[in-house]
Parts: structure tokens; sequence; C-alpha cells
């Protein structure tokens, strides 16, 4: 059995939508005059390309319940869904160069550049499939201006750590980088990666 979910699962379940980031965790403890803030996550869920009812090949489905019976009453399915044909959208991460001080909208000195994204996986099935990953790290190397906002874009998962179809994901992002001047900074928040009707190999 897998740990139980983090406290921020709960705000994550708005899957495909824009939605405020979970926390405003902010985990600076440098003397900059700036801090990185999250505002929102759009975290597409991982779906398979459609497949086929297996006795009605003009029927596209996602799953059994999408083969209806036939006019005779035998059912179309079940549903052949593609092998390796997970599609995996990118995350994109809205954020802020939020000054703390009358000084800290001034550049390019508070211009922070986000270097790299730790992420943590806990994974929600109960099997507890051993080849899960439980973390990674991604290079970012994104300038957000002082004062400014931007967006930094990543795929949220690799499809070979995929050990798990139909289940869900919850993921701790941890953005990491410094401010032109070289104080380090660094925000925290969470989403939850929704994987369906996806074909592992």
């Amino acid at each position: 059995m897998r740990r139980p979910n983090r406290w921020w699962i709960l705000c994550a379940l708005a899957v495909m939508l824009a939605v405020p980031a979970c926390t405003e965790n902010n985990l600076d403890e440098s003397d900059a005059d700036v801090i990185l803030q999250i505002l929102g996550v759009v975290n597409p869920p991982i779906e398979s390309e459609p497949g086929e009812c297996q006795n009605d090949t003009s029927k596209i489905c996602q799953n059994d319940g999408d083969c209806p019976l036939d006019n005779t009453g035998t059912p179309t399915g079940p549903c052949i869904l593609p092998l390796e044909a997970c599609t995996i959208s990118e995350w994109s991460v809205s954020m802020l160069n939020s000054p703390l001080n009358e000084g800290g909208s001034e550049g390019p000195f508070n211009d922070i550049v986000v270097i790299s994204l730790d992420l943590m996986y806990d994974w929600d099935d109960a099997l507890g499939v051993p080849g899960d990953p439980t973390s990674a790290s991604i290079p970012v190397g994104q300038t957000i201006l002082a004062g400014s906002g931007g967006t930094v874009n990543f795929f949220p998962i690799a499809v070979q750590d995929i050990a798990a179809d139909e289940t869900t994901v919850s993921v701790t992002m941890v953005f990491r980088g410094q401010t032109v001047s070289g104080h380090a900074v660094a925000s925290a928040t969470g989403a939850l990666l929704s994987i369906q009707n996806c074909q592992i190999p």
C-alpha cells in the first residue's frame, strides 16, 4: 500500500483546467528582494488514442461502454485500444516574480532565472507496482523578469516511467532558481496527474 496522499491533493482535482496553485509554498530563505510566486497549473491527463470496437471497426471507442449493441443485440465490443498510444501533453505552470519591497521591481538584478524543476510522485494505486518512479529532475533555464509573470512548460512524466494504467499520481513540483544578483529562490506546488485508459505495453 502506498503512503497516504499529501495534503494538497484535494485542491488539485481540476484536470485540464487552469486552476489556482494549491499552495503559495515559498521556500526562499535568502535575502532576495523578490519571491517566485506560483499562480496556477494546467495539468492535462495522460490519455490513449481512440480505439475501435472489435466487432464493428467503424465505431470509435475509449472503453467497452462506447461499443453499443448492433441491431441484432450482439455487443460490438470489446473496445480495442492501440498499444503504445499514451499521449502525454505538456503541463504549464504560471508564475510571478513578485517584489518584496520597493526595490524588488527593478531589473535586471531582481530578474529570476528558473534553473530546474524537481518532481516527486505519490502513486495512488493500491498495488504498489514495482518500478513506479518516485522522483525526477528537469532543467528549465527560463527567466522571469522582475515584477513580471511567465509560464514554464514541461512534460510531467516520461512514457517509459508509467508502470500502471488507469490510476492517478500526486505530483509535487519544486521550482528552483536564483536572481541575477545571485540570491537563491524556490517555490513549490502540487497537482494531480490522471492516467486514463492508457495502454501500457
